[in-house]
């Protein structure tokens, strides 16, 4: 009578950790290691009457706190002008990442002297890279897009987005072609298991121009990344704690 009151009481424990287990998963185990982000842009003119160049570029500062950051660049001489802007928003905690920039640049020569050389460029960049380590396997989910476009004369850039881990045995990526660009969509999601991992995403536009001639053109990403507790089975949780009340069964007896 003593031990079946005793395999009740075991039983009735095991029921009642396993229930209180149900729908749970286990904590999120994702530590944030490095970061780096940054947007810029420069303009350069050169014309019969002088030449010139401006730039300008903000960094975050490595804390993975909320970088909101823009920046431009407009040169105007004689007969010709460079235009650049470079922009980002990105948020960082362990469980997400979130980010859209954009780079456009613009060059333009007006007038031509074939004793003088006359030329604009203009490029901008925008860019983020985050490490972190995932100590316990985490779903994760990816999505987003990147986009180019040339808008004419001699304009080249390209957007890309990517997550590999430090080892080599994980690489997605996705990117525009350097100068024919058109939007590339993305939607993914896995598993990451234990290891270091850095997603980037990167947009960079260059614009030229030579004589009489306009150039222009832009570069874009969005990122949504997202991870989440691998669900532990309601059977893991029932076995575990049979388990546990077989072992102290098995104790109480020895006692006895």
């Amino acid at each position: 009578m003593y031990m079946s009151g005793l395999w009740s009481k075991s039983v009735l424990a095991a029921l009642s950790i396993s229930l209180m287990g149900l729908g749970h998963t286990a904590n999120a185990a994702v530590v944030l290691v490095n970061e780096f982000r940054s947007v810029s842009a420069n303009a350069n003119v050169s014309t019969p009457v002088g030449s010139d160049s401006v730039s300008a570029s903000r960094n975050s500062l490595g804390d993975f706190s909320d970088f909101d950051e823009s920046v431009e660049v407009d040169l105007t001489l004689e007969d010709a002008s460079a235009n650049a802007t470079a922009q980002q928003m990105s948020r960082i905690t362990t469980t997400s990442i979130s980010a859209s920039g954009a780079a456009t640049a613009s060059a333009e020569v007006t007038a031509f002297d074939p004793m003088f050389f006359t030329n604009a460029s203009a490029n901008a960049n925008t860019n983020m890279s985050v490490d972190f380590e995932v100590t316990t396997a985490q779903l994760f989910d990816l999505s987003g897009a990147v986009s180019s476009s040339d808008f004419g004369g001699f304009s080249f850039g390209q957007a890309d987005v990517s997550l590999r881990s430090q080892d080599g045995s994980f690489n997605l990526s996705f990117s525009t072609p350097f100068f024919d660009g058109h939007a590339t969509p993305f939607d993914l999601s896995g598993t990451l298991f234990p290891n270091i991992y850095t997603l980037s995403a990167n947009a960079n536009i260059s614009a030229d121009a030579f004589g009489i001639e306009a150039s222009s053109g832009t570069a874009d990403f969005t990122v949504d990344f997202k991870v989440s507790a691998v669900p532990i089975p309601a059977a893991a949780w029932l076995f575990g704690s049979g388990l546990l009340g077989l072992v102290g069964i098995a104790r109480r007896k020895k006692t006895v």
